[in-house]
């Protein structure tokens, strides 16, 4: 017996400004109503520790991190007996 089925999409946009550096940004909506529910965000800088150019694949990721610690951090502190931060959540 199903209860409740949610079906949410995760869309990543990523763009290279002018100046060489690199944006993604990870949207987590709601697909029926486009509703958004959470952001993450990602930059790369020709200046930065590593200069040479991120890749997509790259920045996707470290977009989704960002989306996730803010999921986490956002329901963890609703839940009684755990911290705000990563509590269940591992990124390798």
């Amino acid at each position: 017996m199903v209860i409740r089925t949610v079906n949410l999409v995760v869309e990543i946009f990523i763009d290279v400004a002018d100046d060489g550096t690199a944006y993604a940004e990870a949207l987590l909506l709601h697909s029926d109503e486009r509703r958004l529910l959470a952001r993450g965000a990602a930059r790369h800088r020709p200046t930065d520790a590593h200069p040479e150019p991120a890749d997509d694949r790259w920045l996707a990721a470290e977009a989704l991190v960002d989306l996730a610690d803010t999921l986490v951090q956002e329901t963890s502190a609703g839940v009684e007996g755990t911290a705000p931060g990563r509590n269940r959540l591992r990124v390798a």
